[in-house]
């Protein structure tokens, strides 16, 4: 594979307003765009490429051959291939199976919405990208090791340099790896970020249930790496609720109607099959799968009971739905009142407390501590009150100012978050600084891009 390969992208779709509609919303990327109007041309046009498609999007219903059957020989010929389904609301219930076969990670319904979609194609552009990233970096690392292993069959007399050269390589490619894994997890967190742009209340309450989800699991005595793949599952479980109606996401599910539930109830699988598409994800994806399973085995997708849900799952869903009420439930005593006993059934005595964050707290926790045995592991449900009181314990003894830019140092923590001007966020809430992050804002500050002075805890 090139270095300097081109992004193609193939649009197949038997009706031509459709294929020049997306050709002319992308005309504008740089990308490659090649268009056909059946499964069968576009199947000939892919095994002739001197190049794989990046992406491929195909309608679901055209003549001759679906474009379900179209995207499962399109999987044999071009594996490598991010692809999208293309269908109408009305063939939802076609969607899981054309899923399954065609390994498509994400289906996009008509009429779109033209910065949705494009948002969803530049993900999955910029998906590839990282992987031929990493692909290269791996062909560097080879070409690396090789070159290591001729200096190792010279001469014996520089075997004492040779073992310290190796040393060195080894280090570096170490520091390599980091800066790999540092780099996917800044890409998480640009996933995020681009969700919050379009929804900042589903963006915060995401970045919320990764950080909780991530404390929770240390609490519980997981390693890192676990703890880690966890926060990331937190970070994404409901990434593919991004562009449903708000109303859906501050309904329990007793609240919904039929299809509303039936769309909300597809989302963990969506998830899941979205994130197995990417190597460093696929851990993550069983604990997105399971988030919505019950501890007495009433939940969904695969109605999962007790130890048989994944920990990661379990851990995801006491957290998710203790997030949910602080960022969806409303923020007056009445509506919290009312809330917590008609969708949970939970009756809130409210003497000594006001209609905040404390009011919503000990409704959480009472809430939490109900559905213990039902819907919630008992130990999850304890660690996660025992995090979130340290936290709000270490909060208010730590020292937050304003401090003006130039006075930023590395180790300072962000303690709200830092937007830019123009309403694109920068930096989440509790990100601890470092040498380029500082050089960065100070940059964006003489550009007249961010305040003078930000939040921080030092």
């Amino acid at each position: 594979m090139s270095d300097n390969q081109e992004h193609q992208i193939l649009l197949v779709d038997d009706e031509e307003n459709i294929t020049k509609a997306l050709k002319r919303l992308l005309r504008n990327e740089g990308w490659r765009i090649e268009t056909c109007g059946s499964g069968l041309s576009a199947l000939a046009l892919i095994s002739k490429a001197d190049q794989p498609f990046s992406l491929i999007i195909s309608d679901l219903r055209m003549p001759g051959m679906s474009g379900s059957e179209f995207l499962e020989k399109s999987a044999e010929i071009m594996p490598e291939a991010v692809r999208f389904l293309l269908t109408g609301y009305s063939d939802i219930r076609a969607v899981e199976d054309a899923v399954n076969k065609g390994k498509i990670k994400r289906y996009l319904t008509k009429p779109w919405d033209d910065d949705a979609i494009l948002l969803h194609i530049r993900q999955a552009i910029e998906e590839v990208t990282l992987r031929w990233e990493n692909e290269r970096l791996t062909r560097l690392n080879q070409k690396q090791n090789r070159q290591l292993y001729e200096i190792g069959l010279t001469l014996e007399k520089k075997v004492r340099e040779r073992s310290r050269k190796l040393k060195e390589k080894s280090a570096a490619l170490e520091m390599m790896n980091r800066k790999l894994e540092k780099s996917f997890l800044t890409t998480v967190h640009l996933l995020v970020s681009m969700v919050e742009a379009g929804d900042r209340i589903l963006g915060g309450y995401l970045r919320q249930a990764g950080r909780l989800s991530k404390k929770v699991a240390f609490h519980l005595g997981l390693q890192d790496s676990d703890a880690e793949a966890i926060g990331i599952a937190g970070m994404l479980h409901d990434m593919s609720l991004f562009g449903m109606p708000e109303n859906l996401l501050r309904q329990s599910e007793s609240e919904m109607n039929r299809v509303d539930l039936m769309r909300f109830r597809q989302h963990p699988t969506m998830a899941a099959i979205s994130m197995e598409t990417v190597e460093k994800l696929a851990g993550a994806a069983d604990f997105v799968r399971h988030h919505h399973e019950r501890y007495d085995g009433k939940g969904f997708p695969d109605k999962l009971k007790g130890e048989a849900i994944p920990l990661g799952a379990r851990i995801i869903h006491v957290v998710s739905d203790y997030c949910r009420i602080f960022h969806y439930w409303p923020k007056n005593l009445q509506g919290i009142i009312f809330k917590a006993k008609g969708s949970c059934g939970v009756l809130i005595d409210t003497f000594g407390l006001d209609a905040t964050d404390s009011l919503l707290q000990t409704t959480a926790e009472k809430i939490l501590k109900n559905d213990i045995h039902k819907k919630y592991d008992e130990k999850v449900v304890l660690s996660l009150l025992s995090v979130t009181k340290d936290s709000s314990e270490s909060s208010a003894k730590q020292s937050m100012r304003w401090l003006p830019i130039e006075h930023l140092r590395p180790g300072m923590v962000v303690s709200q978050d830092l937007f830019l001007f123009d309403g694109r966020m920068l930096l989440a809430q509790s990100t601890v600084l470092d040498n380029a992050m500082v050089r960065a804002i100070q940059k964006m500050e003489k550009m007249k891009m961010v305040p003078e002075s930000i939040p921080v805890i030092q």
